[in-house]
């Protein structure tokens, strides 16, 4: 039989009424009444609130910028890079990754079928949104600023002033989808920048 997740207000309800026919029974003194009940309430509440870890997160991790492992992407145009922080992103579950673009570069208008948070890390991050790429038409976000970006919706980016990276938090597997074939990389054998 699978447990049950009880909200904490149920919990209280449950607790209050324990109380009430304690008290009344006589079976544990009324002095003692609130020890007891709040030692079943947080046992309760305890044994509820474990649950399995995430691939990768069973343990204490630090990842230091030096160890952070910058690879070309299939899916990105020449010189933007991509690492994996934590989890697998091409797997069910959660996933951070980060992205480095050098000045100049242009991810073109696509679209990722999971909800994305996105926080900018360093230099300033532009993106504008539709499935027509509109320089004119980008916002500029500084270091520090978290993005949430709802799944399927069309946008590109433009490393405009200089070199940006990007954390991307999300829940894999991870998908790419341009709006125009010719933009993706991936479907350009004689261009230079799909050998990356």
């Amino acid at each position: 039989m699978d447990s049950v997740v009880w909200p904490e207000k149920v919990y209280r309800q449950v607790f209050a009424r324990a109380v009430i026919i304690l008290n009344k029974t006589g079976v544990v003194p009324t002095d003692s009444l609130f020890e007891f009940g709040l030692a079943i309430f947080h046992v309760g509440i305890g044994s509820q609130m474990s649950r399995p870890h995430q691939p990768g997160e069973d343990r204490f991790v630090a990842i230091l910028p030096e160890q952070i492992n910058w690879k070309p992407f299939a899916a990105f145009p020449a010189g933007v890079q991509l690492a994996v922080v934590v989890g697998d992103p091409t797997q069910p579950g959660p996933y951070a990754i980060r992205v480095k673009a050098p000045l100049g570069a242009k991810l073109m208008p696509h679209r990722h079928p999971e909800d994305r948070v996105y926080t900018v890390l360093s230099g300033v991050f532009y993106i504008g949104f539709g499935d027509t790429f509109d320089g004119d038409a980008v916002t500029a976000y500084p270091p520090g600023t978290a993005l949430v970006l709802p799944g399927d919706t069309w946008h590109f980016h433009w490393a405009k002033s200089g070199e940006y990276i990007t954390q991307v938090t999300a829940v894999g597997p991870l998908g790419l989808e341009y709006a125009h074939a010719d933009d993706d990389p991936r479907n350009a054998a004689s261009k230079p920048h799909a050998k990356v």
